[in-house]
């Protein structure tokens, strides 16, 4: 890869647009009620744009607020649209100790949709809405005896 890129680093984001109105409400879901790092973002830009990153296990999630009809925009929403939640899947986030961040969900009113389950393929998992519409499924190994 040419130098001028940087390292190669393999890494994995999640970017989703959220509804100015949602932006800090939708963060402060990630950050509290689910215990994931703000790790970061960019500030507002002249025309409203701005961006927080939220570490998920080796991955980001990259929220982003755009009031403006910008380039990135529309390549995902459909002109007037300011918000669309990914359709027929979910974000899936393996954690260390599930039971811990279901307690942490539920102490902070986190929309649960499914509690935690015990599946054959050995995760324990539970999933909540966050903010914007999207899925989150957060999930343990169980470790067989």
């Amino acid at each position: 890869m040419p130098e001028k890129y940087g390292p190669y680093q393999a890494e994995f984001r999640f970017v989703f647009f959220a509804p100015p109105e949602r932006y800090e409400e939708t963060i402060a879901f990630y950050r509290d009620a689910l215990g994931l790092a703000h790790i970061g973002g960019f500030g507002e830009s002249a025309a409203g744009m701005r961006g927080a990153f939220i570490q998920a296990a080796a991955g980001v999630i990259e929220i982003i607020s755009d009031p403006t009809d910008s380039f990135l925009r529309r390549q995902v929403l459909e002109p007037g649209q300011s918000y669309r939640p990914a359709q027929g899947g979910h974000l899936l986030i393996e954690v260390e100790d599930v039971d811990l961040s279901f307690e942490r969900a539920q102490r902070h009113a986190a929309p649960v949709t499914q509690p935690l389950t015990n599946w054959p393929w050995g995760f324990r998992d539970f999933k909540v809405t966050d903010p914007c519409g999207n899925i989150v499924c957060l999930f343990s190994r169980i470790i067989s005896p």
